[in-house]
């Protein structure tokens, strides 16, 4: 497929590389920071664009829009709506219909967290499809699930879950990871230490549901540890009102008796 793509970051980098890889040709890039549109279009042999006037739609096949959740109204305000490509966005917490304007038009977003620092294979991620008619979902569908076999159909909604669950998921608990960093390096011990505990964890719930396999004192209703290391954060405000939301929710749970 001939594609236009929408952005330099993260994930325009990443479906980027991903789509030319399995065969297909990025014809031209436009970012709002042109040096690092100019870059990408570098790396992937195509025209760059200074404007989006410039995108020629009416001989892409799909535009894919890969910018900030803030900025596809901007891009999508600047694009003629007589296009006969497929406008595409990537968001995992944007409507489909922000794209309405136009007659062909789809969602395609990764569930995962992306760096473009980083190297991944986007192959084994599930992407969230989905089309403004039949026909427009199974062209979509059909085209990430030959690069992404596990690339499913869903609703705008449930696309939102996915994103809410992912939050809770990889942000919250990379964040809960700077605070567990945080407070070894406090006592001079290294982060390292609870490396095997944080594999074991992700392990685990790959084969059981999490709430199966949750421990430690929240989970045996053990209120003298809870009150100790309450204690150990009394001086960390914010720190001990996580620590009291989390282990509320975990107690709330906990089998009745």
């Amino acid at each position: 497929m001939k594609i236009g793509l929408i952005g330099s970051g993260n994930v325009a980098s990443h479906l980027g590389d991903f789509f030319q890889a399995k065969g297909h040709d990025i014809k031209q890039i436009y970012s709002r920071t042109a040096a690092l549109g100019r870059a990408l279009a570098e790396s992937l042999s195509a025209q760059h664009i200074t404007s989006l006037q410039e995108l020629e739609t009416n001989h892409l096949d799909i535009v894919l829009l890969a910018v900030s959740d803030e900025g596809i109204t901007d891009v999508i305000s600047q694009i003629n709506e007589k296009s006969t490509a497929i406008m595409v966005h990537t968001s995992g917490a944007t409507s489909i219909k922000i794209l309405s304007k136009f007659e062909n038009y789809g969602v395609i977003y990764p569930p995962q967290s992306i760096n473009k620092h980083v190297q991944m294979d986007l192959s084994e991620v599930p992407f969230a499809i989905e089309g403004s008619s039949e026909k427009i979902r199974d062209i979509l569908l059909l085209l990430m699930q030959k690069m992404a076999p596990q690339s499913f159909l869903c609703t705008s909604q449930q696309r939102l879950a996915l994103h809410v669950s992912a939050v809770f998921a990889n942000n919250f608990t990379n964040a809960l990871y700077q605070i567990a960093y945080d407070i070894l390096k406090q006592a001079d011990l290294d982060f390292e230490l609870i490396i095997p505990l944080i594999r074991e964890t992700a392990e685990k719930i790959q084969n059981h549901v999490p709430e199966q396999v949750q421990t430690g004192p929240a989970i045996r209703n053990d209120g003298k540890t809870i009150n100790t290391h309450l204690q150990f954060l009394s001086n960390r405000e914010e720190l001990t009102e996580i620590y009291q939301q989390l282990t509320y929710y975990i107690k709330k749970r906990r089998p009745k008796a």
